[in-house]
């Protein structure tokens, strides 16, 4: 197991790059926050704040908190394990269907789309030279 250590101004310098690469200003982020964590209203109150606390976050004055954790995530579009050092640690979100979480599923729609995909990676083995019907089996997903 990998440990590491936390150092908020590395932290703070990828996720500032993270924002600036996603949304273009830490503005729009703090605004994507705000409305992701579920706020009444975004007012201009808020988005300052939570700008003024982005800011410290991105000097590494200020570490980000837990609560921060879920949101920062889901809008950067990278795990817990990523952000907290700073890149250097943890696995890639991954987003895209492969043999394994194909054969894993019970939607009959992923399948399908699975198999209309051009490149029709249904048809080859994985990198560990596993098919789709080689995890379906392994998983006792006969329904695939």
């Amino acid at each position: 197991m990998n440990s590491f250590n936390i150092e908020n101004e590395k932290t703070g310098a990828f996720v500032s790059r993270l924002i600036e690469e996603r949304f273009g200003s830490a503005r729009k982020f703090c605004i994507a926050y705000l409305e992701e964590q579920g706020s009444q209203e975004v007012t201009e109150d808020k988005i300052q704040n939570m700008a003024n606390r982005l800011s410290q976050i991105k000097k590494g004055t200020k570490s980000i908190q837990i609560y921060d954790l879920p949101v920062f995530s889901k809008l950067l579009d990278v795990s817990f394990e990523q952000i907290l050092s700073a890149g250097r640690y943890g696995v890639p979100k991954n987003n895209r269907m492969t043999n394994y979480t194909v054969a894993q599923s019970h939607n009959k729609e992923e399948w399908i789309a699975y198999i209309e995909i051009e490149s029709r990676p249904i048809l080859n083995p994985d990198e560990y030279g596993k098919t789709v019907l080689d995890y379906a089996i392994e998983f006792g997903n006969y329904d695939f």
